[in-house]
């Protein structure tokens, strides 16, 4: 729940007896106006207003989402790349050191796999919201 800046509340009437008693007081009361405040919203504000806010910020998270697969699909190219140039020096020069490098370009590379993954799964999701959101404003 939001709490309002307690720096800006008023300024206590005095004679109470400890500051730390005096905020704590300030910050329940600020706490249950802030509360009240949010009730009144959401009574006020029609249920299709709410949707088509809840609307742009799923569409605002896909648009990030979708940024961020196209940069992660470029990253995994590249460290694949890499990965596929180390199994191949490491298959030539046959050293230890040549192995533990493709092992380590292999590694970044399925970390990178995992994050694609997730990605497309969230994309997924957040195109799930939408879909549901987009239904619950013809319905209503």
């Amino acid at each position: 729940q939001r709490i309002l800046n307690p720096s800006r509340l008023p300024i206590p009437p005095s004679g109470l007896d400890s500051s730390t008693d005096v905020i704590g007081r300030w910050l329940r009361l600020s706490r249950f106006c802030q509360t009240f405040y949010d009730d009144l919203l959401e009574d006020e504000v029609p249920k299709q207003s709410m949707i088509e806010r809840k609307l742009r910020e799923n569409g605002d998270e896909l648009k990030r989402a979708r940024e961020q697969l196209r940069i992660a699909i470029e990253q995994l190219e590249h460290l694949q790349s890499d990965a596929e140039q180390a199994r191949l020096r490491a298959m030539v020069s046959e050293t230890p050191l040549a192995e533990q490098e493709h092992i380590e370009t292999a590694r970044h590379a399925e970390k990178m796999q995992r994050h694609h993954d997730e990605l497309n799964e969230r994309i997924s999701g957040l195109e799930t919201r939408q879909d549901e959101l987009l239904d619950e404003m013809m319905g209503s």
